[in-house]
């Protein structure tokens, strides 16, 4: 039970107080808690609750209650402890989603949700970003680098087969070749 109250005690010193306060709780339910405690640890939930809203999600019908996409529970009533600011509450059953919408609570407030028993399918995701006009020059440059190189490696050897006597840039090769352990005929087969 104590480890719950020292990871209570973390998240709450580090601003995850809606995370903290569920903590809090959880060791005042714990069998194992310190009674000496208890007050110390209520007043810190009524202080969180000062600072963070709190949800009483309705859903209307049977389904599992995300709340910005983490499971919530399923039931008649939901409370869940948020952040203040935005939120997205989704109604879900199987893989579908049948119900989704975004609330705004402020520090202190309790806001309810209520999705009803017929309520509005959950508007269709957004399409996916479109690519900019910019998004594939990186690799268009490098295959254009790739691709000079090779034609001025091309442009090198034929200006050597030009400069060089006849017969030169085989023995080059041959000799290459015989270095590798290959037989000299080769180069003269090759050249």
């Amino acid at each position: 039970a104590s480890a719950l109250l020292h990871i209570a005690d973390a998240l709450s010193m580090i601003g995850r107080l809606a995370q903290a306060a569920g903590t809090y709780e959880r060791y005042l339910a714990h069998p194992g808690s310190d009674p000496a405690k208890r007050p110390d640890v209520e007043a810190k939930l009524i202080e969180i609750d000062r600072q963070v809203g709190r949800l009483r999600i309705q859903p209307g019908q049977a389904g599992r209650v995300l709340v910005d996409g983490a499971e919530s529970g399923e039931g008649a009533e939901i409370r869940v402890r948020v952040d203040p600011g935005a939120h997205a509450v989704t109604l879900q059953r199987d893989a579908a989603v049948l119900a989704a919408q975004v609330v705004h609570v402020k520090a202190g407030e309790e806001l309810v949700v209520t999705f009803g028993k017929n309520a509005a399918p959950a508007p269709p995701p957004p399409p996916p970003p479109r690519r900019s006009p910019t998004s594939g020059l990186a690799t268009a440059a490098d295959v254009l680098a790739k691709a000079c190189k090779l034609l001025d490696a091309i442009d090198g050897y034929r200006a050597a087969q030009e400069v060089a006597p006849k017969g030169r840039v085989a023995r080059h090769l041959g000799d290459t070749l015989e270095r590798a352990g290959r037989p000299a005929e080769e180069a003269a087969v090759t050249a």
